[in-house]
């Protein structure tokens, strides 16, 4: 399982996703790999105490192994450079530890509602996959993301392999978006097996969801844009 910071991390609920089910489950790092981003564009981390440099932390992808689950979970900034060579390395530490199935978790601007239930959305590479799962499939042309160029990989060495894609409401672009990912945190629990406690994230949830309601009784603007989105239907891919 993966989840990358940038392009697809809309609301964060691509990396908050993986970095609570981290926070639930027992693991240890494994492997980390580094050198694929361009640091004038993902800029790499200092601490800077009393005028005195005192850590550096280039972009990274780090690789956990939780024993008990038999998963392998990975973090880290989508890749600016090398993306054959990065999966590459992917690839190695999967195979090294007997992964048959890889899933990976984006997050995506749409033109949804937080009144509406979540969508989920597909991209994969086996169609018996294709065919049991009761989401709406990605039809889309254009540029894309290291999840798509990760799944296209896998069917070379016949791993299957799944995306899947999270909406947040384009309302909403500077905010971590709590109920997608106490969505997304349900959905792969059941999916992939794993049990983790998800009272801390319904409350922030449900929180944030009390709150944007809030908002949309007192601007008339926000509540037409509700309106209009709601009498749509569209997908934004």
């Amino acid at each position: 399982m993966a989840g990358f910071y940038g392009w697809s991390d809309a609301g964060r609920v691509s990396t908050e996703t993986v970095r609570h089910i981290l926070s639930n489950l027992t693991s240890r790092l494994i492997k980390e790999i580094k050198g694929y981003n361009v640091m004038t564009i993902t800029r790499p981390y200092f601490l800077i105490d009393g005028g005195l440099i005192k850590d550096f932390r280039e972009p990274l992808t780090n690789f956990f192994l939780c024993e008990k689950e038999g998963l392998i979970i990975s973090l880290g900034f989508e890749p600016d450079l090398r993306w054959s060579e990065y999966v590459e390395e992917v690839f190695s530490i999967l195979e090294a530890n007997g992964v048959n199935m890889v899933f990976t978790i984006g997050s995506m601007y749409d033109r949804v509602s937080h009144r509406k239930p979540q969508r989920v959305s597909i991209v994969t590479n086996k169609e018996p996959m294709r065919e049991e799962i009761n989401y709406g499939l990605v039809n889309y042309h254009g540029p894309g993301s290291i999840h798509s160029f990760l799944i296209y990989e896998s069917k070379k060495r016949n791993l299957e392999a799944t995306t899947f894609w999270f909406s947040v409401p384009v309302y909403l672009p500077h905010v971590i978006y709590y109920p997608a990912i106490r969505f997304a945190l349900e959905f792969l629990s059941k999916r992939i097996n794993f049990s983790i406690n998800l009272d801390e994230i319904e409350r922030k949830a449900k929180g944030q969801l009390d709150e944007i309601d809030r908002q949309v009784q007192i601007d008339p603007n926000f509540k037409k844009l509700l309106e209009e989105i709601e009498g749509e239907g569209i997908v934004i891919q």
